[in-house]
């Protein structure tokens, strides 16, 4: 029977030679990641869906498995600046969507999530939100067309830090 030995098995060779180590360790461990990011882009600026509907998309994505983090939303349309609450990394379009209705200078969205958190979507997810409210509606001269949504993260936002599994 193996011997535990500092984080590692002894093991006698089945053939009869030099005994030897297996390293069992599991080093998984939650680091502070620089890596991280979230980012928001206008994909029809000034443009419709449908008639006139603003889209912006957020993309949350690093280089390594996210294990924690949020965020903050802040946006200047009609005359103000308004803030989401903190915003959890992982969150459901349901959760986005309830945040940025939050601020009071947003009357509707709608908020669409891809991604799975894996590999092949850059460990996170890109969330479609569509400004389908009337307050948010560009007039025929382009006038009230929402900012872009600003992104605050870490202590910008006052929201926890994002960190990422490594060796996991």
């Amino acid at each position: 029977s193996p011997s535990l030995l500092n984080g590692t098995r002894a093991y006698a060779d089945l053939a009869g030679g030099e005994p030897f180590n297996l390293d069992t360790r599991c080093t998984a461990f939650d680091v502070a990641t620089e890596d991280e990011r979230v980012q928001v882009v206008s994909v029809n600026d000034g443009d419709a869906l449908g008639t006139d509907t603003e889209i912006q998309k957020i993309d949350v994505f690093a280089t390594a498995s996210i294990h924690q983090g949020q965020y903050k939303l802040a946006l200047n349309h009609s005359g103000g600046q308004q803030f989401s609450p903190c915003i959890e990394w992982d969150a459901t379009a349901g959760e986005v969507e309830a945040a940025i209705e939050n601020m009071t200078n947003v009357d509707s969205v709608r908020v669409e999530r891809s991604g799975a958190a894996d590999y092949d979507s850059s460990f996170g997810y890109t969330y479609s939100i569509f400004f389908d409210g009337h307050g948010m509606m560009v007039t025929p001269d382009g006038g009230n067309n929402p900012d872009t949504l600003e992104v605050l993260m870490g202590t910008a936002g006052n929201c926890d830090t994002f960190a990422t599994i490594v060796n996991g």
